[in-house]
């Protein structure tokens, strides 16, 4: 066989049938060549979709990463904006110190607002007007973290005390507070696994 691939065709009779014999060669070279052409092409292939896959990946992680950072410098008040048309969200009131979140909200008989701290253990009390006053001064020998807090018909506050404002340490206690905020006292104690985890 040469290197050239060649086709040749003849006319033969048989039988009084005419039919056209086509013979071809070729070049067992050319078809090896075109063979590992064809491998060679699928493993390109597939090394360029690899590549391709992690060069979008990189990017993703890049990307992620600059909006991750980005937002963690951003550290500036950002006001709250309507969900619902015609519906607008205004700061009632502020409580003092960077850790002084509302563990708990309770309505008092007066028809105030009582917020316990959650890391300070301050109860504050608040008016429909918004103006703030320390009801109970969080402290160890007071609340140290409220996480959940009631009213009782005769006026007293039962407030659930952490202990710790690590949600995952320590011990709770139900502590009764005086309906003239006066008074602070334990009745009695809960597991870390009955409290509720908020």
């Amino acid at each position: 066989m040469g290197s050239n691939p060649t086709l040749s065709a003849k006319q033969m009779t048989a039988d009084g049938v005419h039919f056209r014999l086509s013979l071809c060669f070729i070049d067992r070279d050319a078809l090896e060549q075109a063979a590992m052409a064809t491998q060679t092409n699928k493993r390109q292939r597939r090394i360029l979709g690899v590549t391709l896959f992690f060069v979008v990946s990189l990017i993703f992680i890049c990307g992620l990463t600059a909006l991750l950072i980005r937002s963690a410098f951003n550290t500036e008040r950002r006001e709250s904006k309507a969900v619902l048309a015609g519906a607008s969200a205004e700061t009632f009131v502020e409580l003092p110190g960077d850790r002084a979140y509302p563990g708990a909200l309770t309505i008092g008989p007066d028809g105030n607002l009582y917020a316990g701290g959650f890391c300070t253990g301050d109860i504050w009390q608040i008016t429909p007007t918004g103006e703030r006053t320390t009801w109970v001064e969080g402290s160890s020998k007071t609340i140290e973290a409220a996480s959940g807090m009631a009213f009782a018909p005769d006026g007293s506050l039962y407030v659930i005390d952490r202990k710790d404002c690590d949600p995952r340490r320590g011990q709770g206690q139900i502590k009764r507070i005086s309906p003239d905020g006066q008074t602070v006292e334990q009745i009695g104690k809960l597991d870390n696994d009955e409290i509720h985890h908020s």
